[in-house]
């Protein structure tokens, strides 16, 4: 029996996963975009894309919660797990930068990570 395009991929995604002991709410898979939180590797748009560990986790945060708001504090003291002080901003939007760079995306028009001013950043969903 044929599968169609996107029966086989969702069958060899679960046996894969089943094959090895990946977890489903570890990754993360939307719009292009597949993150793996156990074996730390990002898909972009099916090239897999090199991130350092703080871009991973700040990524990872804002995939997980996609289409919602996180302020700079809460994504500061959760990558850093540091308290989170007004000139620490800039350390955020320099990894955000290198993240949008890597997904070839632009600061004028996301299309994927949107800065809320004042606030923080989201992911569309």
């Amino acid at each position: 029996m044929p599968f169609s395009g996107n029966s086989c991929q969702k069958y060899c995604k679960k046996r894969y996963q089943k094959y090895n002991n990946v977890k489903e709410e570890n990754i993360i898979d939307f719009r292009g975009i597949v993150i793996n939180n156990d074996t730390h590797e990002f898909i972009f748009n099916n090239e897999r894309v090199e991130l350092t560990k703080t871009e991973f986790a700040i990524l990872w945060l804002l995939c997980e919660n996609r289409g919602n708001v996180v302020k700079s504090d809460v994504l500061f003291s959760s990558v850093w797990k540091e308290n989170y002080f007004e000139k620490d901003n800039n350390t955020i939007m320099v990894h955000i930068r290198h993240i949008r760079e890597k997904m070839k995306d632009t600061y004028s028009k996301p299309k994927y990570i949107k800065t809320i001013y004042g606030v923080g950043y989201k992911i569309e969903k």
